[in-house]
């Protein structure tokens, strides 16, 4: 009776650990980048990975490596089988698989519940970076990393000679394929260790035997994956791609680290998001504190644990790392500590290390079902999506994006960074635009140049000479617009020929487009929202 009590409980934490998965991972695809992902894929299905833009007036023929080629074309694939909401089902569905692995990761045999507490903690803590990105697949990949490199330290394991395919199949899904190379360099650094420093006595009682014949092995498997991972489109340049971006992003002058929310330092910025700093702080602490606890410390803990920290708090897109390996942390050195302080099954404090957390993972459970169905949750972590399937249209321009398609309009067009996935996925080959979200091909140069086009007009102008764009769709979303808005009013060279409560539409006054200015222009006074 009590062994079948304790299977119900197991099965009911999974299934409660997987709804909470599903229904954070199920909404509207809202993400800025995701068209533009989703146009690419359409174009690499029919003509390959691209090796030079093709989207942008300004890049074109500017070198591109496109690191998630791969990722772009599975988004296709599910998008023109099933449409938007086979997209957000992929979504959830992803959601679920890697916090599913993560459980087995750190699964506690004795004090599971716990295990479960602890992954809907970091559930809560990631849930702002559920979007349907290439990183989900990192986020995938390295899971099973953990798990086949945790089981060979245990005992070797022929499954460890699947990395080299993994890594192959990472290098062609997106661009931090490194974490890879920096999981299996981890243990294989420990196994050195546990193999040189074991041999002397005082060292030995703290540490765990390791196994030369392992080390080699593992040394032999990261050669394989470096190779691996040179195989894609790109070949060398595609393998030196990463580590150029890493140089750049984290240059302290980058510019974009201090325009991109994601990309800046997690403190002090977590301040102005309590909901998320909460869970965070909690992993954060509890997966230190675990290091007390283990008299036999982990080398590769140690270390991926200090890494991720770094890379965490430098970057707020990169929390998630952290938050996954506190998990996995906490668990393994918990492991130990609780089995031999609760050595006997009758412990009353057992049964409360036990129960206790279980009773919170329903409660979490139910937090995440009612705060997400009401639409609270995205208000309190400031994302402000949407349960549910399909794509988020209602944040874009999409009349603004009809009237141009309606009146014939096909040329340059001048667009703000935000919208211009959006612009790639309604308008390309027929449009070209401004700037998009693949700010590599860009480089710094172009990207303050249209940031400092909206607030400096002379600066507007002369791009507007250079590339000879005839239309501009603006954005009302970002304030920082508004110098153009009315500079371009107070021109009688532009036409207001559109406008809605979230966008405006400006068409240039040429002898092309004469006839469509006169036709189709407002009063300026009356038509603004």
């Amino acid at each position: 009776m009590k062994k079948n009590l304790d299977k119900f409980l197991q099965a009911t934490l999974v299934l409660s650990l997987a709804l909470s998965c599903l229904t954070l991972g199920l909404h509207l695809i809202d993400d800025y980048d995701f068209l533009w992902h989703l146009k690419t894929g359409e174009m690499i299905v029919k003509q390959g990975p691209p090796l030079v833009d093709f989207y942008s007036f300004r890049a074109e023929g500017r070198e591109w490596i496109d690191a998630q080629w791969l990722f772009q074309v599975i988004i296709y694939l599910v998008y023109r089988f099933s449409g938007f909401a086979g997209e957000s089902f992929l979504l959830a569905v992803l959601v679920c698989a890697i916090f599913l692995l993560l459980l087995k990761l750190c699964w506690l045999k004795e004090f599971y519940p716990l295990s479960v507490f602890l992954c809907l903690i970091a559930v809560w803590s990631v849930s702002f970076r559920f979007n349907l990105r290439p990183e989900l697949f990192t986020y995938l990949l390295m899971m099973a990393y953990l798990l086949i490199l945790e089981r060979n330290r245990k005992q070797f394991t022929l499954a460890i000679y699947l990395l080299p395919f993994l890594q192959l199949l990472w290098a062609n899904l997106e661009g931090l394929w490194p974490i890879g190379l920096v999981l299996i360099g981890a243990y294989g650094i420990e196994e050195f260790l546990f193999n040189y420093l074991s041999r002397y006595k005082q060292l030995s009682k703290w540490l765990e035997p390791g196994s030369w014949q392992k080390f080699g092995k593992i040394l032999f498997v990261f050669f394989l994956c470096t190779l691996m991972s040179m195989v894609t489109p790109y070949l060398w340049r595609g393998f030196i791609f990463p580590f150029h971006l890493l140089i750049e992003v984290t240059h302290p002058s980058n510019l974009v680290k201090s325009i991109i929310l994601d990309n800046k330092p997690v403190f002090p910025m977590w301040f102005k998001f309590p909901f998320l700093a909460v869970p965070l702080l909690v992993l954060l602490i509890v997966s230190g504190a675990s290091f007390f606890l283990n008299r036999k410390p982990r080398p590769a803990f140690i270390m991926l644990w200090l890494a991720f920290l770094f890379i965490s708090l430098s970057a707020r897109r990169n929390v998630p790392y952290i938050c996954f390996l506190a998990v996995f942390i906490s668990c393994f050195n918990f492991q130990n500590s609780l089995a031999s302080r609760f050595s006997s099954s009758d412990s009353p404090d057992k049964s409360v290390l036990k129960f206790l957390p279980a009773i919170f993972s329903f409660v979490l459970l139910i937090f995440f079902i009612a705060s997400v169905l009401t639409g609270k949750f995205y208000v309190w972590d400031k994302t402000a999506r949407k349960f549910g399937t399909g794509f988020y249209f209602e944040k874009y321009p999409k009349d603004a994006v009809e009237f141009l398609k309606k009146i014939g309009w096909k040329d340059r067009l001048y667009n703000q960074l935000a919208m211009g996935g959006f612009l790639i996925w309604e308008g390309y080959p027929e449009w070209r635009i401004y700037i998009d979200g693949r700010l590599e091909v860009y480089g710094d140069e172009l990207l303050k140049l249209s940031l400092d086009s909206m607030a400096d007009y002379e600066l507007f102008k002369e791009d507007e000479q250079k590339y000879g764009f005839t239309a501009v769709l603006v954005w009302k979303g970002e304030r920082r617009v508004i110098p153009l808005t009315e500079n371009l009013l107070a021109d009688p060279t532009w036409a207001l020929v559109f406008s809605d409560p979230i966008s405006m539409v400006f068409l240039k006054d040429t002898p092309a487009q004469h006839q469509l200015v006169e036709q189709y222009r407002l009063n300026r006074v009356r038509s603004i929202p």
